[in-house]
């Protein structure tokens, strides 16, 4: 009886884990993309950003980052989002 209420838990532990990274993404993975994606803004744009936040969209499977310029302040807030290999950006 223990093994199988250990086998149980398990289980639901693994579906448990697998719900929340499908819906929140990987918590490693949203950090390497936001830095990969602070580092194109700052490149295309030639400006210095800081990260406001990181998401993940479970909808198109994406990861972005809320970012802003770090001279103008969080007034000039723009997102940008890495859906499979193509990366978009808001930036005005």
């Amino acid at each position: 009886m223990d093994l199988m209420f250990c086998i149980f838990l398990v289980v639901a532990l693994i579906v448990i884990c697998f719900v929340h990274a499908e819906f929140n993404g990987l918590p490693w993975k949203k950090q390497r993309v936001s830095k990969k994606l602070q580092k194109y803004a700052e490149k295309k744009y030639n400006i210095q950003t800081t990260i406001k936040e990181k998401y993940y969209n479970f909808r198109n499977g994406g990861y972005g980052v809320l970012l802003y310029e770090t001279e103008k302040g969080e007034d000039a807030l723009f997102t940008v989002i890495q859906i499979g290999e193509n990366i978009e950006d808001s930036y005005s």
